[in-house]
C-alpha cells in the first residue's frame, strides 16, 4: 500500500534544515488511492502528458498561519472552499469551511497545462501532513484526507 522512505544526510546546507523532526516520507501509489476512493482519478492528462497522481505525503512541524480575510472568492465547483487571491495570478490558497469554522486548506498554483495542482495541508496531533493534488481530484479530497489518515494511524 505505501511506501516509506528517509530524506537522509542533507547533501546542500542551503535547502535541507535541520528544524524538522521528521524523517520519513509515505508513498501512496495511485492505483491504490484509485481502489480506495472511488471517483479518483489516478493520472491526468497536463498539456499532452498523463501525470500518475500517487500521494507523496510529507510530514513537518505544525506551522500556524495568519488567515487572510481579503480577496476571499466563492468557488463554485468546490461548496466548501474558498479561493483566497494573492498577488500572483498563478498562486493562491484555499480556506476550507468546516464544522462551523473557516481553516486554512492549503495552497494552489497553476501549472500552465490548463488546471492547477495545490498542496493540501492536514493538521494532526501536533505536525502536519501535506500531498500534491490536481485539480480534477479535489472533488474527492475529502475521501482523500481519509486514506492518509488511515494510512499514517496504521503505520504508527
Amino acid at each position: 500500500m505505501a511506501d516509506t522512505s528517509s530524506k537522509g544526510t542533507p547533501v546542500d546546507g542551503n535547502f535541507d534544515t535541520d528544524d524538522n523532526p521528521f524523517d520519513v516520507r509515505l508513498m501512496i501509489p495511485a492505483e491504490y488511492v484509485a481502489k480506495v476512493v472511488s471517483g479518483y482519478q489516478p493520472t491526468v492528462k497536463v498539456r499532452t502528458s498523463e501525470l500518475r497522481q500517487s500521494l507523496y505525503l510529507t510530514f513537518d512541524v505544525v506551522r500556524s498561519y495568519k488567515l487572510a480575510t481579503e480577496n476571499v472568492l466563492e468557488v463554485p465547483e468546490h461548496a466548501s472552499l474558498r479561493k483566497v487571491e494573492t498577488d500572483s495570478p498563478y498562486y493562491w490558497h484555499f480556506l476550507e469551511d468546516f464544522d462551523g469554522e473557516t481553516k486554512s486548506w492549503g495552497s494552489c498554483y497553476d501549472n500552465h497545462g490548463g488546471s492547477y495542482d495545490c498542496t493540501r495541508v492536514l493538521k494532526r496531533d501536533g505536525f502536519q501532513v501535506s500531498y500534491m493534488i490536481n485539480q480534477e481530484n479535489i472533488p474527492v479530497y475529502q475521501k482523500v484526507d481519509k486514506l492518509v489518515l488511515d494510512t499514517i494511524t496504521a503505520c504508527q
